[in-house]
């Protein structure tokens, strides 16, 4: 505070946070979260016995990186013609947190005295922005198209807070589905609780919508959005930067099971359906070969059969027929495709898995 009359003018500028239409004693505004908007109310007191003109307030805030005005009008300047004495003048604040680290709250009055020379006052807050989730993330890549998401997401503030939403939003390159619900029922508790350092972790199916353009290389994912409330109801909302993916290397080829009976029958004939997709810029001409690796799957059918030419990222389903020679859990193996025009053999082993049962 700063006096600048040549007798004495005393402004007392008080900021104090609210909570849930409750305000804290206090000038500490306590933990501070990223995602949460912070809630103040600031007083303007007039402690002398002069009658104050051309009251001003300039409510900002000083992060890292930027300088925000919380008074929010045309001016960023609140103003009020007179401040009489022993009243006071009340604005409420509010400023999403953004940023981490420590930011500075700062409040400036100036006003005019009966002499007519300005006089200015301020006061500063310093807090600090804490982190309140720890977000772990990590795909599995399906023998389909299909990637799977697991996000783990841990409440390191320091109260229990209740999760409102935890949803992926994709992006354009893919569709999304949600496995953290029985029907429509949430596979956690209605009122979601999660004390200090606790953890939920959720699951998402991710669907290519282009094919092309989402198994190569890099891809951008989507991001995750979460929202909560803390113990003292404050909300709070968070969403990760876009995640990235590296999509397994198929090579010029894909093969993949489209439909597979599970379990089957000693001794049975059963068909497994499969699709090989041309994942190279130039067309292909395929030759299917069948091994069998050993007694317990026998393929039957005809080998070193050929395929119509495949496009670039064109794909051929076909049938093949196998009998079931031995109970228990068997690999699917032996199969090779031959690309004609380079001579090269792409081998496919252990590419699913079947319960043979007496």
């Amino acid at each position: 505070m700063a006096e600048t009359m040549a007798y004495p003018i005393i402004i007392d500028i008080q900021v104090k946070r609210q909570r849930n239409s409750e305000l804290i004693k206090g000038a500490d505004f306590g933990n501070v979260y990223l995602g949460e908007t912070l809630v103040g109310v600031v007083t303007v007191d007039n402690k002398s016995e002069l009658f104050l003109k051309d009251v001003a307030l300039r409510v900002e805030v000083q992060t890292n990186t930027q300088r925000l005005r919380l008074t929010r009008n045309d001016t960023g300047v609140l103003k009020i013609d007179e401040l009489k004495p022993r009243d006071q003048f009340v604005n409420t604040i509010t400023h999403e947190i953004t940023e981490m680290g420590p930011q500075i709250l700062i409040s400036e009055v100036s006003c005019l005295p009966p002499n007519g020379e300005k006089a200015d006052f301020s006061k500063y807050i310093k807090y600090y922005v804490q982190k309140p989730l720890d977000v772990k993330t990590k795909f599995y890549s399906a023998e389909s198209e299909e990637v799977y998401l697991e996000a783990q997401v841990q409440n390191v503030t320091a109260g229990s807070i209740q999760f409102l939403k935890v949803n992926f939003d994709p992006s354009p390159l893919f569709s999304v589905r949600g496995l953290n619900a029985i029907g429509e029922a949430s596979i956690f508790d209605p009122i979601d609780v999660v004390e200090p350092q606790g953890i939920r972790q959720y699951l998402f199916c991710l669907r290519p919508v282009n094919e092309r353009k989402a198994t190569r290389g890099v891809s951008t994912v989507g991001k995750l959005d979460v929202e909560w409330l803390t113990e003292y109801g404050d909300k709070g909302r968070l969403q990760t930067s876009q995640l990235q993916r590296m999509a397994p290397g198929f090579g010029d080829l894909r093969l993949t099971i489209e439909e597979l009976p599970n379990p089957v029958k000693l001794h049975s004939f059963f068909k497994i359906r499969l699709r090989v997709t041309n994942t190279c810029e130039r067309p292909i001409s395929l030759v299917l070969s069948l091994e069998n690796s050993g007694p317990a799957l026998l393929w039957l059918g005809i080998s070193e059969s050929s395929f119509e030419p495949l496009e670039p990222w064109k794909h051929h389903e076909f049938v093949l027929g196998v009998l079931a020679n031995h109970p228990g859990l068997q690999t699917i193996s032996g199969i090779r495709l031959t690309d004609t025009f380079l001579k090269r053999n792409h081998d496919y082993d252990d590419i699913g898995q079947v319960v043979v049962i007496a």
